[in-house]
C-alpha cells in the first residue's frame, strides 16, 4: 500500500478557519490493485467562546457518497454542552445529478447534576 496526503488550513480570524485535504491510496493483491481517492473539507465559525458552528464534508471515489455533517455547539456554562448535528449523505453519481440519499438530525445535551 502507497498512500499519498497533503492538507492546507487557513485561519482568516480568529473566529473563522477553513481547512481541507486530499488522500490517495494505491492498493495492490495479488497482482491486481485499486486506487483510492479521498477529498475533505471542514468549515469552522465561532460566534463566541461558547457557540461554534462546524461543517465538515467527505467524499470518495469508491462510493461516490459525499458525507455533510453540521454541528452546532453551544457551552451553555463550563462543563454543559449542548449539540445539534444535521448529517446526509448526497449521491454525487446519480442519474440526474445529487440527491440526497440519507439525513439524520441527533440532539445531545451534557448537563451535570454536581455542585
Amino acid at each position: 500500500m502507497k498512500e499519498i496526503s497533503f492538507g492546507v488550513s487557513f485561519k482568516f480570524t480568529s473566529h473563522f478557519n477553513i481547512s481541507g485535504g486530499y488522500a490517495t491510496n494505491r492498493l495492490d493483491f495479488l497482482g491486481s490493485g485499486f486506487r483510492t481517492h479521498q477529498v475533505s473539507s471542514r468549515f469552522v465559525y465561532a460566534f463566541s467562546s461558547r457557540v461554534n458552528l462546524q461543517v465538515f464534508t467527505q467524499w470518495n471515489n469508491d462510493s461516490r457518497v459525499a458525507d455533510v455533517y453540521i454541528r452546532l455547539h453551544i457551552i451553555p456554562k463550563i462543563g454543559s454542552d449542548i449539540y445539534g448535528v444535521l448529517n446526509q449523505l448526497v449521491d454525487t453519481e446519480g442519474s440526474r445529478g445529487r440527491s440526497a440519499i440519507g439525513r439524520a438530525a441527533r440532539a445531545k445535551i451534557v448537563y451535570p447534576f454536581y455542585h
